[in-house]
């Protein structure tokens, strides 16, 4: 039986995804518990259609970001830390600040993944998810205080 599913059944399918299972996994556990539905012709396009535009502003949306980290190795987004006498910092820049920093240019949503807050002066090159499956390495520089 076709069916689409309504919600991810983990290692089975993906919400939206139109996948063959046995007729009693779909009618005993499957349809009861809402996890997914019958797959009929006109439902079965409507959901081809969604991921055709999906896919198109996937596309898009690479695009933009590919020209935006373009952007960012010319111009770093810049972070400002104390410095004492010796050059040692005082204070990181956590994920949290490069993410709120990105919210500031309006550019988001966006979950940022560093190992360790930064706490070196300097050029570096941080990894950014914006979902959809589109990462991006974005560039900062980390700067002394003034």
């Amino acid at each position: 039986m076709r069916v689409i599913f309504l919600k991810e059944v983990r290692g089975i399918a993906k919400k939206s995804q139109i996948k063959e299972v046995s007729d009693g996994y779909a009618r005993n556990f499957l349809i009861p518990r809402n996890l997914a539905k019958m797959a009929s012709e006109s439902e079965v396009k409507i959901i081809e259609q969604k991921a055709a535009g999906e896919k198109i502003h996937r596309d898009k949306l690479a695009q933009k970001l590919t020209a935006l980290s373009e952007e960012f190795k010319k111009n770093p987004l810049t972070f400002e830390l104390k410095v004492g006498e010796r050059g040692e910092t005082f204070g990181s820049i956590t994920a949290k600040n490069i993410e709120e920093k990105l919210e500031e240019k309006k550019i988001g949503p966006t979950r940022v993944e560093i190992e360790k807050p930064i706490k070196k002066i300097g050029l570096h090159e941080v990894e950014v998810d914006f979902g959809n499956g589109i990462k991006m390495k974005l560039s900062l520089e980390v700067v002394p205080e003034k």
